[in-house]
């Protein structure tokens, strides 16, 4: 089983584990329901995908991820008349080198048709100008009172977590990167910065969860 850069898991179980659990909070906190029109942003080997299923009558859910093999495997294993999987060919030193700028990509999905949106651990490999145009795009597909629901590495929590797997010593224009060479191995903002992109795409933040993790969990609701 793959995820992130190509790596390979010896207790593959655990991560789709991992997916029932943040569904059960997201369904939890009223976040996501039956009837939902889900998008996931960087879907991966659908660990979420499955746990929604599980767990969500849903309407609809479309999946995207910038590792072709990935979408493809999902596509084969996981999709149906109501659960797509889109490749996103975009520029990600990491995971896709080959790719388009992200700036320029517009989400497969009409306007105002989602009603939850799920990113986990795709902000946290996004530079500031791609996590603005995410935003963005995510204004324009989620309909007013919609949620979200996506992870970032936010430099107010971890600074004191910071000397043993990340440092973020490489300052960047409106975040902080692990690597200068790969700036998208992982990004790290400021909780202000952060409030104020959504806040330019309508969205309020309602909520800062996880803030005693290496990664947080930050909720949005669409505005009116």
């Amino acid at each position: 089983m793959r995820i992130g850069v190509g790596n390979q898991l010896l207790r593959n179980a655990s991560v789709f584990e991992n997916g029932q659990a943040t569904v059960r909070l997201c369904v939890a906190h009223g976040w996501v329901g039956d009837g939902a029109r889900i998008l996931e942003l960087g879907a991966g080997t659908g660990r979420n995908a499955v746990a929604l299923a599980d767990q969500v009558a849903y309407e609809s859910y479309d999946g995207i991820d910038v590792d072709r093999e990935m979408v493809s495997w999902c596509r084969r294993h996981l999709g149906d008349a109501r659960t797509r999987f889109h490749h996103a060919d975009l520029f990600s030193a990491v995971y896709n080198p080959g790719g388009s700028p992200v700036p320029g990509y517009r989400l497969p999905l009409a306007a105002g048709s989602v009603t939850f949106s799920l990113g986990v651990s795709l902000f946290s490999h996004l530079v500031a100008q791609d996590a603005t145009h995410y935003a963005a795009e995510l204004g324009r597909v989620t309909q007013p009172g919609g949620y979200g629901s996506h992870t970032f590495f936010l430099l107010d929590y971890i600074e004191g977590l910071l000397g043993d797997r990340w440092t973020f010593t490489h300052e960047a224009e409106g975040c902080r990167l692990q690597s200068a060479r790969y700036p998208e191995a992982a990004v790290a903002y400021r909780e202000a910065d952060v409030r104020m992109m959504f806040a330019r795409s309508a969205f309020e933040v309602i909520d800062v969860l996880d803030k005693d993790q290496h990664q947080q969990t930050v909720v949005i609701r669409r505005e009116s």
